[in-house]
This record gives structure tokens, C-alpha cells and sequence, in this order.
């Protein structure tokens, strides 16, 4: 516990800041609040003039010790009384142990990010993220560019990028990729986009819907040209109707081949 005036002068302190900072109860009363924090002297006062507006705020502390080494306080802190004047009275809780924690996890979520990021670009197809709410890309790969030529940046900051750049007969994917994501469903769509040259591109999309507390929060997924397998499939259409048009013609042909024989030997 910490009793400081408006000023940010130490008034009071109990046992356990004495043991956590590592001063005695007297060195502390002839100290500052400003002497104690490691940040800098205006964030102290920006604290005590915001405690001074609003009656009582909560907030985190880095104060250091007298050995040097810092720890993290957080602060509940409010106006009272304190021998006739007003004060601020201070009930501080250690958590140094969990902003390290906090930090660390930081420190390995940053990492997990480059490597997937490194892994991603590394991947021969476009992979992405989405948010849930809003639908806007919030990570393309660089292979988007090479892809569909349009620059990686285009895909996050252009509002419906991938909606506008659809094929005009393939929009029905925009209300597709809505209706699983309210149903939380993966999925795989088969459509086609239109290339910064002006080239219909056909594009295999594997979706994943990221659930956190029981709601839709992202999608991933990866595009995967697939146009010279569409174009294979198309020619081997147009093979295959061929091949049966004269087959259907041949069998017309014998039809009539045996029908006029039959007429023949009628006249004999």
C-alpha cells in the first residue's frame, strides 16, 4: 500500500512495499513516486491528474527497486483523506510474474508469425487470412502477386477486394463464403477471378474457419491455380461431345445404309 500526496510525495507505505521495493519505511517516505517509477516522470503525474478527474483508476505500475531490478504493480488507485488533506491511496498487486509470462508469449506468438509468414510465402498458392467480422484480408501471401498480379498490399487495404475481382457468373461464392462462416463450416470452392492483365483465372479454395469461444473469428485458407487442369477438363469436354456427335451421326448413316437395302430388295 502506497499514501502519496497530490504531488506525488510518499506519505505512507505498509510492510509488504517495503519488502517488494526493498527500501525501508524510511528511506520511502523521503522519496517521490516519481523517484520509484521507471518510465519517466510525466507518467506519474498524467496518473495523478487522471485520479484527480476521475475518483479512481486502475493501471500498471513498472517501479524500480532499490537493487535495480523492476517490478510490475498494478494499481488501484483513489482519493482519500489523509490527515486532513487529500491524498491518493494506492493498493498495489505484483505482477511481474505474469507481464513476464505475457511477454514471453508475446515473444513466441511474433515468432510462430514469421515462420508461418516465412512458410506461407514459401507455399505454391495464395495462402490467407480473413477477419470474421469484417471479411477484410488481413494477411496475403506474396505469391498473390505472382498469381493474379495484383500488389499484396491491394488485398488488405482495398475494402472487397476478392469480392470485385470475382468473375461476374462466380459472385455467388461472396454469400457462399458467408453462410459457412455463420455456420462455422470448412470448405473447398471451385471459382474463377479476373487477373490484373485481364485473364480469367480459376482458382481451388480450401477454407478453414478459426472457432474461439465458440465463434467464427477468422478464416484461412489457400487459393490454388487451377486453370490449365480447368482448361484440360474443358477440352476434353469438347472432345468427348465430339466423339459422341459422330458416333450418333455413324449410327444414322448405317440406319439409313440398311433402310435402303431393305427398299432395294422390296423393288428386286
Amino acid at each position: 500500500i502506497f499514501i502519496y500526496d497530490l504531488q506525488g510525495e510518499i506519505l505512507d507505505v505498509n510492510r509488504s512495499a517495503c519488502k517488494r521495493l526493498g527500501y525501508s519505511r524510511e528511506e520511502l517516505l523521503r522519496m517521490n513516486m516519481v523517484d520509484l517509477e521507471s518510465k519517466d516522470v510525466a507518467f506519474i503525474h498524467e496518473r495523478i491528474e487522471e485520479i484527480k478527474n476521475r475518483g479512481q483508476i486502475i493501471y500498471v505500475a513498472t517501479l524500480v527497486r532499490k537493487d535495480g531490478e523492476t517490478v510490475s504493480l498494478e494499481m488501484n488507485s483513489s482519493i482519500v483523506e489523509f490527515d486532513d488533506k487529500k491524498a491518493i491511496l494506492s493498493i498495489a498487486r505484483d505482477i511481474t510474474e505474469r507481464m513476464k509470462l505475457e511477454e514471453e508469449l508475446k515473444r513466441n506468438r511474433n515468432h510462430f508469425e514469421e515462420n508461418y509468414k516465412e512458410l506461407a510465402n514459401s507455399i505454391d498458392g495464395i495462402v490467407w487470412e480473413v477477419d470474421a467480422k469484417t471479411f477484410r484480408f488481413t494477411f496475403v501471401s506474396k505469391k498473390a502477386e505472382q498469381i493474379l498480379g495484383y500488389p499484396v498490399e491491394c488485398w488488405s487495404k482495398e475494402p472487397k477486394f476478392w469480392e470485385k475481382h470475382l468473375h461476374p457468373e462466380d459472385k455467388w461464392a461472396v454469400s457462399y463464403r458467408k453462410k459457412a462462416t455463420t455456420e462455422k463450416k470448412n470448405y473447398k470452392l471451385e471459382y474463377r477471378m479476373i487477373a490484373a492483365d485481364g485473364q480469367t483465372l480459376w482458382l481451388k479454395d480450401i477454407v478453414n474457419v478459426v472457432i474461439e469461444d465458440g465463434k467464427a473469428v477468422k478464416l484461412r485458407g489457400i487459393m490454388v491455380d487451377i486453370t490449365e487442369r480447368k482448361k484440360a477438363e474443358i477440352e476434353y469436354q469438347k472432345v468427348d461431345r465430339a466423339l459422341r456427335t459422330l458416333s450418333m451421326c455413324n449410327q444414322a448413316v448405317m440406319l439409313a445404309k440398311n433402310e435402303s437395302e431393305l427398299c432395294l430388295d422390296r423393288f428386286c
